[in-house]
């Protein structure tokens, strides 16, 4: 590719070996550099990227086949017949596609701007690919697709680098990060932006344990799921090198939920920098080294310490504006975020049931007018993330009501009830509550009580109304070494009282109780509730011979009026297998 203006020597210079290209990209934004990217593979084959404060603007490969076109119609932008039509005008005109597509009518500026902000990630995703011994040099300043393309915003890489480092990235590449944690806690940083990456939803859940509590990578790992112990594991990566995850402290069992308020980790708007979130306590996991070249001549290697230069150039409101915080379209837009999940999909995009696939797209596109995220002012680049939820929430609705069979089960679930996004996500709480309980049983059962109490906790934060959930945890929290001492065995029969009012048929909070009681030495009341249980559940055969143990010790063997329960002689019960040893 001809250098179109670049100086003679480049400011830096290296290898996808030395700098994975994921690296280098968090190493861009966090150093805010401006300036190009000449890429070579072993085979010859070129490249040329432009960022901008740290963000990909313009990216050209040799060969690459990721047309505009259909990105838009994969969008639903266009038709594939407004796409071929289209095709034939644009091969007799001398304008660019997109601006052809605008000219036309068929697409409106919102729309181009997110195709080509698709376009790029896409082709981000392409150098991930690249071969190791693939070099690379940067020129500072430079821009090299000055003369190529049209006028493109510059986009955040978070997407790009996650999907790159989930398709290609290997685990032993991983590894090699995530081994210096190895049995230290992580917990995601005060400043985690998540939404950026656009994870997937077993993505999203495995990342919700990091909410709860810090995690060590191998328990993250063993609680992946369908996300399986590699995926865990580059998830990790991917976030510690971008500065979303962050060793914790020894003793920390809390972990505050990420903030989207704070400014310094927000994208202002599309021409302003994204700052990165403030480097943790810890070493630095994501450092990048750019060998510099052998010219004969000093230049710098790149470190942290380099480009000290790159500020936070985010634009600050003009003297007269509306403060932020009494911004009428601020509160409009935290409103509206907090409100979109009750809302299903007609009255997200305003229209009836009635509405025809033009009407649906009709509505769509001026809704995107106003609240595509990249339409927002400097000054309201806190509420950006809340912008997105409800453009993410609009567009989802415009997919689904655009598609005949989509919308057809869609108008079904309305029918059946659990049409919003907060039914649907209440209903998979619950199944993912219950088949998290389900595990916890299981492992209970082969003694593996810390993989239990993971469980059952999952269980619990998901349906905390279900009292058989919170009575198995207490159980499990109870069984501890640390647990036995008076304070804590009475904190956990207070929780099992709770578990009880919330379902006073909950036979093993009865057990569970009961059980409490006796190692207090309160015999009479564990006998009630070994009563009780039994009441509920005839079949619980440990609470039969605790009751019967209860006559041989000279009391009443059962209350007056019922018959007397005698135990199997042979099969061992729940309370065996908890404390035979």
């Amino acid at each position: 590719m001809p250098s179109q203006g670049r100086p003679s020597a480049p400011t830096s210079t290296g290898t996808l070996a030395r700098t994975p290209f994921a690296h280098l990209l968090v190493y861009a934004l966090d150093k805010a550099l401006d300036g190009t990217f000449d890429f070579t593979a072993p085979d010859g084959t070129a490249a040329t990227l432009t960022v901008s404060r740290g963000r990909p603007v313009k990216l050209k490969v040799d060969g690459t086949p990721l047309y505009l076109g259909q990105v838009l119609v994969e969008l639903g932008y266009l038709t594939s017949e407004q796409r071929d039509a289209s095709l034939g005008e644009f091969a007799a005109a001398r304008i660019l596609h997109g601006q052809l597509l605008i000219a036309s009518g068929l697409i409106d500026e919102t729309q181009l701007q997110d195709g080509l902000r698709v376009q790029l990630l896409r082709k981000l995703g392409l150098l991930f690919q690249w071969a190791p011994e693939s070099a690379f040099a940067f020129y500072a300043g430079v821009d090299g697709l000055a003369e190529w393309g049209g006028d493109c915003r510059a986009v955040d890489p978070a997407p790009a680098i996650w999907s790159g480092i989930r398709e290609v990235t290997s685990v032993e590449a991983a590894n090699a990060v995530l081994d210096r944690l190895k049995g230290a806690r992580v917990r995601l940083t005060k400043n985690a932006l998540l939404d950026r990456f656009e994870l997937r939803a077993e993505e999203r859940r495995l990342l919700e344990l990091l909410r709860v509590r810090p995690h060590t990578i191998e328990e993250l790992a063993a609680n992946a799921e369908s996300l399986g112990e590699r995926g865990a594991r580059l998830l990790a990566y991917c976030l510690m090198i971008t500065k979303q995850l962050e060793p914790a402290p020894v003793g920390d069992e809390e972990n505050p939920p990420p903030s989207s308020s704070n400014p310094r980790t927000v994208e202002p708007d599309s021409s302003s920098r994204v700052p990165v979130a403030a480097p943790s306590s810890s070493t630095p996991l994501g450092r990048v080294a750019l060998k510099k070249p052998n010219l004969g001549k000093s230049y710098p290697v790149i470190e942290q310490h380099m480009f000290t230069g790159a500020v936070d150039r985010r634009a600050s409101p003009l003297p007269g504006t509306v403060p932020p915080q009494e911004d009428p379209r601020k509160k409009e837009i935290i409103a509206r975020a907090t409100g979109i999940d009750k809302e299903d999909y007609f009255q997200m995009l305003g229209i009836t049931q009635e509405a025809s696939p033009e009407d649906v797209k009709a509505a769509y596109f001026n809704l995107a007018r106003v609240w595509h995220p990249d339409k927002l002012p400097a000054h309201l680049g806190d509420v950006k993330d809340s912008c997105s939820r409800v453009f993410a929430r609009m567009s989802e609705a415009h997919q689904t009501l655009t598609d005949p069979k989509m919308r057809a089960r869609y108008v079904q679930v309305m029918k059946e009830g659990g049409a919003t996004p907060e039914e649907q996500e209440a209903v998979a709480n619950v199944v993912g509550a219950t088949v998290n309980f389900q595990k916890a049983e299981i492992c209970i059962k082969r003694n593996d009580l810390p993989q239990a109490e993971i469980l059952a906790r999952k269980a619990h934060l998901a349906d905390p109304q279900q009292a058989e959930y919170l009575a198995l945890l207490t159980w499990i929290e109870a069984m501890k070494p640390e647990s036995q001492g008076l304070e804590d065995t009475l904190a956990k029969i207070d929780l099992l009282g709770k578990a009880i009012s919330l379902n006073a048929k909950c036979e093993r909070a009865y057990f569970y109780r009961a059980m409490l009681q006796k190692r207090l030495g309160n015999e009479d009341k564990a006998h009630k509730d070994f009563l009780k249980s039994v009441e509920l559940n005839p079949r619980n055969v440990d609470s039969q011979r605790e009751i019967r143990l209860y006559g041989m010790r000279g009391k009443a063997s059962i209350e007056p009026g019922k018959p007397s329960v005698k135990p199997p002689a042979s099969k061992p019960g729940l309370f065996d297998r908890f404390f035979k040893k």
